[in-house]
């Protein structure tokens, strides 16, 4: 992707969070996600690509291009 990231930009295991994101192309339903070690898309991105989700500071976690998709997140499991 036209995009560049900085490896585990949100720290270590034990500081990671969880939260739902809004992602509208991909659903009506918010996505919980989990961060840990994850990578930050750090400079903006290119014309070709566009933003999916950012957090509430603006942080672009989300991404498309072409037919690629980059998430910053891991999916949070559901249990019953």
């Amino acid at each position: 992707m036209d995009s560049a990231v900085r490896r585990n930009a949100f720290r270590r295991q034990v500081q990671g969070f969880g939260t739902d994101l809004d992602m509208p192309e991909l659903g009506q339903r918010p996505f919980a996600v989990v961060f840990i070690r994850a990578p930050k898309i750090i400079e903006a991105v290119g014309p070709c690509a566009h933003v999916l989700a950012n957090l509430d500071d603006g942080t672009v976690v989300a991404g498309r291009q072409d037919n690629l998709l980059a998430t910053c997140w891991r999916r949070r499991s559901i249990r019953s």
